[in-house]
């Protein structure tokens, strides 16, 4: 549906249209990872796919996973977020990715990104996403 189109409003019509029928049931961690990845910069030389709920970029042979989450997260208690941390380190052992982002919406008691470190000594990262973008000077860029 709607192929080639590049237009915002194509984005929020693919998420209310189910092939032929209208469903109004919009998922905040569907439309929240559709931002991260439409604000993501296409470059020449970086693949950026949109495999929901993940988005993958590959660049020089190195594949990065961003895992968009609309939940809040407190970064005095991040054990509120184990099962998203745990899935998380899972990723990184069973699948072909070499970096993983837990993205969430960027609030007061979460402004800094939070590294996290297994017994393997695997990393992940939980970063906050601002949307700052949308008010600059009234105008979305």
């Amino acid at each position: 549906m709607l192929l080639g189109y590049s237009h915002p409003a194509t984005d929020l019509i693919q998420l209310i249209f189910n092939g032929k029928d209208i469903e109004m049931m919009l998922d905040l961690n569907e439309i929240f990872t559709r931002t991260i990845y439409n604000r993501i910069k296409k470059e020449e030389n970086k693949l950026v796919a949109l495999q929901s709920p993940y988005i993958n970029i590959t660049q020089n042979n190195i594949t990065t996973r961003l895992l968009p989450r609309w939940k809040q997260v407190d970064s005095k208690n991040i054990n509120r977020r184990a099962n998203h941390i745990n899935d998380g380190f899972k990723q990184l052992k069973d699948e072909n990715i070499d970096a993983l982002y837990l993205v969430y919406p960027k609030t007061d008691n979460f402004k800094r990104h939070i590294s996290i470190q297994n017994h393997s000594q695997e990393q992940i990262k939980m970063v906050p996403y601002s949307f700052t973008f949308i008010n600059r000077k009234g105008k979305a860029c």
